[in-house]
């Protein structure tokens, strides 16, 4: 059975939606905008009120004490006090990505940039497409990738991503043409470029090109 947050104002019930969270009993409420922290017998759950939803929750098997002091959210054990702060966008992007939620990590600076844009956040962002369309390569998701780079407006020119050699020859055997794969690994190819065609309506090309130490993917 879950709880329900309702919020209020002095005129009565304010028009945010309410929200849902697992019903446990609550030993403390703590409001910083714009999360509400909720601390019950074994965690901490944080609501954020900007999408009315539970935005995580943290184990808190031994806290005692969560309260707010001078806007800053605090919580302690019966040795310790540690300070709470919310990460940045960044590193939940950045985190999201490494564990393969794609959607997710660009949602995170979906949800940023409408509410305030940012010229060092959108950076960032596109920054981020180039990578999950890099991946999309690998996976074949040709579609995707092409969506990706349009609403992005990568220059067709532009490299979009780096990777080592041996994670590049990983990808070849996978997914290019034995020739190529053979240049490869018998350290060949040096000035050589070979074309992946893409399917012609993308407008794409997959060029896998060495240079010193490094290989390179770019998208033509």
């Amino acid at each position: 059975m879950d709880g329900l947050l309702i919020s209020v104002t002095e005129q009565g019930v304010s028009p945010r939606p309410p929200v849902l969270f697992p019903s446990r009993s609550i030993d403390a409420i703590v409001y910083s905008s714009p999360h509400i922290y909720l601390l019950t017998r074994d965690e901490i759950t944080i609501i954020s009120l900007e999408d009315s939803r539970v935005s995580q929750t943290l184990r808190a098997e031994q806290i005692e004490v969560l309260c707010s002091l001078d806007g800053s959210v605090f919580i302690s054990t019966a040795c310790n006090l540690y300070q709470v702060h919310m990460v940045s966008i960044e590193r939940q992007a950045d985190a999201l990505f490494k564990c393969g939620k794609f959607d997710e990590a660009l949602s995170v600076y979906e949800k940023r940039l409408r509410k305030h844009f940012d010229a060092d956040c959108m950076s960032n962002f596109i920054v981020l497409k180039k990578k999950v369309a890099f991946t999309s390569i690998e996976k074949g998701e040709y579609e995707k990738v092409a969506d990706i780079l349009i609403s992005a407006e990568v220059n067709p020119e532009e490299e979009v991503f780096e990777r080592s050699e041996e994670e590049v020859v990983s990808v070849v055997r996978r997914q290019l043409c034995p020739s190529l794969k053979a240049l490869l690994e018998h350290g060949m190819l040096k000035k050589t470029l070979t074309q992946r065609s893409l399917p012609s309506s993308l407008g794409l090309g997959c060029f896998v090109t060495r240079n010193g130490t490094n290989s390179m993917l770019k998208l033509l």
